[in-house]
């Protein structure tokens, strides 16, 4: 018994009938009871020592006024005894009993960081609803047999030991009333923390005491959480010196559900310093640039969808290109407008995060003249102002996020700029009938699937909602399976179904419909004369551009209207460029350098006999051009 501590439990308690009780529990166990006439022979050696026959390590002593009971008692000793087995035993001599009580803590702190520091005391606030009578039959009828259980326990000797239980609520109460709890709780009052009504503390005031003396009441730390609990908050503010950012850590505690569950969220707010701030100004500047070049270009592009629409009045305007423009012109609007929320909120935010730093260290902590409330209240309207600097900033991370998605979509839509990379659009395109009826009947064979397996499986935690069980089929059509679904037959046979007609057969439905749109695109390309590698398309586009400059050829779309009116015959010749207003050099030089590409060469040459045949064609010509130059 030497290496084990002994925990005594001794009481001495008047009863009613001037008897005196005296009981003795060792090591928790359930205490047993004497009874006496007189008063127990108490000698001031009774504080010093107890006689023992063999020797026992025995645990400090803590008076109390209270008699407790059996469940209490055993609850101090399954607390205390993992502390004392971590204290060493008695020492023999004097000497070592001195150096003992010298002896440092066994407790280890950390020690203290210098990359991040605690900005203020953490808080722990919550917020509770009203309890009322359980409202069934069953529940009454079970509470009313544990109080009779209760009082038949407690009260064998008399009634100064029975419980201050009087009717069945006092056992148990079922919580979840309509409003909020008036009043004081713990001796302070509600705090208004973002719109919602709160109690709050000092996290330390609650987890490093056992009691709390508040407006003279001796209240239990401990119970400061308890049933009317509706969820309970641990808020934590860190700074950190080097960088600036000050985080926000809240750790919630849901206690309304059938379960508890915890979740923690981090918010960081950060500053610019000065050299960061002259970058991000350049970015945004190179940003506006390319913005008002883009502008330009669209410009540009509008007055040749203009030009080409009033050139071909039967084919009218080009409506993919006009929709294209509307949609680079609205983001770069957008893109200026956010840039400038944002380039001003960046510019502010050390003189933000400055101020916020100076509101909390001006909550007055260490006063011992005001109240909790009042530090508790100046500490929240910190908090509020900061929780709106931190909303703002989320709102212009999830317009930021808008715009890049819109980019996202234009840059996949720009790919359908050639036809080897436009198979993504073109698939989609193929098949996007299919694929939307796909749509509706997966989504209506997912959702009645989730209600199934949330109403017959919702006691399971990744089923008890709709929410969490949409949640569950999703991982399951990913390869995952829930845990220990082979204990539950009925899970198995939803679980089997669920893979069967969702994963095996509707995946490879929508699998096949891609397949299938795929092939066309590729069919398709196949067909097509005119592509060529992508590189190799884009050397030509530039080669073409440059050599027509050099020579002068005509306009591409001046091109486009004599194809259009030569649309009857196979192919064209260097006379047909006549027309154009340029000399029989440069129609001979054009029609060489694009007899060059494989899909522009006639199979059948046409063969003029002479210059006078050359003029009648001109001349045939001449006209119909000269007409459609003056209408254009």
């Amino acid at each position: 018994f030497v290496n084990d501590w002994t925990f005594y439990y001794v009481s001495f308690h008047k009863l009613s009938s001037g008897q005196w009780e005296q009981c003795l529990a060792v090591n928790g166990f359930p205490k047993q009871c004497t009874h006496s006439a007189g008063l127990p022979s108490l000698t001031p050696e009774f504080l010093v020592a107890f006689e023992v026959t063999n020797e026992l390590l025995i645990s400090p002593i803590e008076w109390s006024t209270e008699i407790l009971a059996a469940p209490e008692i055993q609850e101090r000793y399954y607390v205390n005894a993992p502390k004392m087995a971590a204290l060493i035993g008695p020492k023999e001599t004097e000497r070592e009993r001195l150096t003992l009580l010298d002896t440092p803590s066994v407790r280890q702190e950390n020690s203290f960081g210098e990359q991040i520091l605690l900005a203020a005391p953490p808080f722990l606030y919550q917020t509770r609803t009203l309890e009322h009578a359980c409202e069934s039959e069953a529940m009454d009828v079970f509470l009313s047999r544990q109080l009779d259980l209760i009082l038949g326990t407690h009260c064998l000797h008399g009634e100064d030991s029975c419980p201050a239980f009087k009717e069945a609520e006092d056992v148990y109460s079922c919580r979840g009333g309509a409003g909020a709890p008036a009043g004081t709780y713990y001796g302070v009052d509600k705090s208004l923390l973002r719109g919602e009504e709160v109690y709050a503390d000092f996290l330390y005031s609650v987890a490093d005491n056992m009691v709390l003396v508040r407006d003279g009441e001796v209240l239990p730390a401990v119970e400061f959480v308890d049933r009317a609990t509706d969820r309970a908050n641990i808020l934590s503010l860190f700074h950190s010196p080097d960088t600036g950012d000050t985080t926000v850590l809240d750790v919630v505690m849901t206690m309304s559900g059938s379960r508890i569950s915890v979740e923690t969220d981090f918010k960081h707010f950060g500053f610019l310093n000065a050299g960061q701030r002259e970058e991000c100004v350049t970015w945004w500047v190179v940003f506006y640039v390319l913005g008002v070049v883009t502008l330009l270009l669209n410009i540009v592009l509008f007055r040749l969808l203009r030009l080409e629409a009033l050139t071909f009045p039967d084919v009218g305007w080009d409506r993919t290109g006009l929709l294209e423009i509307v949609y680079d012109c609205f983001q770069v609007v957008i893109l200026f407008l956010y840039g400038a929320v944002k380039l001003s909120s960046q510019l502010s935010s050390e003189e933000s995060a400055t101020q916020l730093v100076k509101d909390f260290a001006q909550v007055p902590f260490r006063d011992s003249t005001e109240t909790v409330q009042n530090k508790v209240d100046a500490f929240f309207l910190a908090v509020e102002d900061m929780g709106a600097i931190l909303d703002h900033d989320q709102l212009l991370q999830q317009v930021g996020f808008f715009i890049m998605v819109l980019m996202l979509i234009r840059i996949i839509n720009a790919t359908a700029v050639h036809p080897r990379t436009s198979v993504l659009i073109g698939t989609i395109w193929h098949g996007f009938n299919d694929i939307w009826h796909f749509a509706i009947l997966f989504l209506l064979v997912f959702y009645f699937s989730s209600l199934v397996s949330s109403w017959s499986f919702g006691m399971r935690p990744e089923f008890e909602t709709i929410h969490k069980a949409m949640q569950t089929q999703f991982d399951m059509l990913l390869g995952s399976l829930p845990e220990g679904f082979t204990e539950d037959p009925l899970l198995v046979i939803y679980v089997a179904l669920t893979n069967i007609v969702q994963f095996f057969l509707m995946l490879n439905f929508l699998l096949a419909i891609v397949v299938e749109s795929y092939m066309k695109v590729r069919s398709e390309i196949d067909e097509m004369q005119t592509e060529h590698e992508l590189f190799y398309d884009i050397g030509l586009t530039l080669y073409y551009g440059t050599i027509s400059t050099l020579h002068k050829w005509p306009n591409r779309r001046q091109i486009a209207t004599l194809i259009k009116n030569r649309s009857a015959r196979r192919c064209l010749s260097w006379v047909d460029l006549l027309v154009l207003g340029v000399d029989k050099k440069t129609a001979r030089n054009m029609m060489s350098a694009y007899r060059a590409i494989e899909v522009l060469q006639a199979h059948e040459e046409e063969e003029l006999e002479d210059s006078a045949q050359v003029k009648k064609k001109v001349n045939e010509t001449a006209k119909e051009v000269a007409e459609l130059r003056v209408h254009a």
